[in-house]
């Protein structure tokens, strides 16, 4: 069966949300803090969820675990240890009313280091990409071509690099190995906003071409 996405744009900071699946087999990337729309496709689908990918450890992006967990308690969440203490800190900042409810519900099991992860028939590969936080991730699945960008890569933009931990130093470095070790022709599916190319950021992005010229 092919792998396919499901996207949904989750609270107040429109966080994407990515359900990937196949053959009954999925993941999560990313959770925004509403998630019963996730959850009720999830039940519908029949999918057994094996893990919760979070792309950086800014809160938007992981909010929703801690409802998710109620639903499927045994998904393992994954992201990388870098961003353990910035997850805390803008856990806090952003959602400081119920800050122990969401924070303190969930553990980041595994980290989601730099390597070759394989959740049944779907095959993906890490890629360490420091800048907009320290322990930002892309998430690529080459059977569709397909890039998760998190908050490093947007349509038209890349992504901001003055919140603690970021790095314009780091983001120059990532965007330049995402360039030379991904597909140009790469789907790309951010953290926020709408879908794009590699190629098309490379064509009309002047951020991006400014770093590429860099490189």
């Amino acid at each position: 069966m092919a792998i396919k996405i499901m996207k949904f744009v989750t609270g107040v900071y429109k966080t994407n949300t990515y359900i990937v699946y196949s053959d009954g087999i999925g993941i999560v990337i990313d959770v925004g803090e509403y998630v019963d729309d996730v959850v009720k496709t999830i039940q519908e689908l029949s999918v057994e969820v094996k893990a919760v990918l979070i792309t950086h450890g800014h809160a938007d992006h992981f909010a929703g675990v801690s409802r998710l967990k109620q639903f499927f308690p045994s998904i393992a969440i994954y992201m990388n240890f870098n961003d353990i203490d910035i997850a805390e800190y803008t856990m806090y900042q952003l959602y400081l009313d119920i800050y122990e409810y969401l924070y303190n519900s969930f553990r980041v099991e595994k980290d989601l280091k730099e390597n070759l992860y394989d959740f049944n028939s779907i095959n993906i590969k890490v890629i360490e990409t420091p800048g907009h936080s320290p322990g930002s991730v892309a998430i690529y699945i080459p059977d569709i071509n397909a890039l998760f960008t998190g908050d490093t890569i947007f349509a038209g933009t890349i992504g901001r690099i003055d919140l603690i931990g970021g790095s314009e130093k780091d983001m120059v470095k990532s965007i330049c190995k995402i360039y030379r070790t991904i597909p140009i022709n790469a789907i790309v599916y951010p953290g926020h906003g709408l879908e794009t190319t590699l190629e098309k950021e490379h064509r009309d992005n002047i951020y991006i071409k400014a770093i590429l010229d860099s490189c």
